[in-house]
């Protein structure tokens, strides 16, 4: 699809590794009865969806031009993206009820901000808005 896929596939194929490690460490120490979910399975459950559908994308390489491709694969990514950022909005309800933010994790919201900047940027740099959109 793209010449320049080497950035954006070894960082996030590590980022999606790390990911996997943190819900499953999160997953093994969580009080059953207070987690709802079985966070390994449903990474695994959004991972597999993903590449269902990327999978459905290159299938249709010989009716879809490279353009459309990059759209519909962008938009795909766009709309995971949002919902990664905005995941953390849930605990905000929490820390503006009991006025702590220890539920927070620092370096995680820092590291976040950071990675989120490096993207806008490479974005820009290759003038993808598909890479500094949601960044941005």
């Amino acid at each position: 699809l793209k010449n320049d896929w080497f950035p954006m596939m070894a960082t996030n194929s590590i980022g999606a590794f790390a990911g996997y490690i943190y819900l499953s460490v999160f997953s093994y120490y969580s009080d059953p009865e207070k987690c709802r979910y079985d966070a390994r399975k449903y990474a695994l459950g959004v991972l597999f969806s993903e590449m269902m559908v990327a999978m459905a994308l290159f299938m249709t390489t010989d009716q879809m031009s490279s353009d459309e491709q990059c759209d519909y694969l962008g938009m795909l990514a766009t709309s995971i993206l949002v919902m990664t950022f905005a995941s953390p909005l849930i605990v905000i309800v929490q820390v503006c009820r009991t006025r702590n933010s220890s539920a927070l994790s620092r370096p995680l919201s820092v590291l976040g901000f950071l990675c989120a900047c490096a993207w806008t940027t490479y974005g820009k740099l290759i003038d993808d808005v598909y890479v500094w959109g949601p960044n941005g």
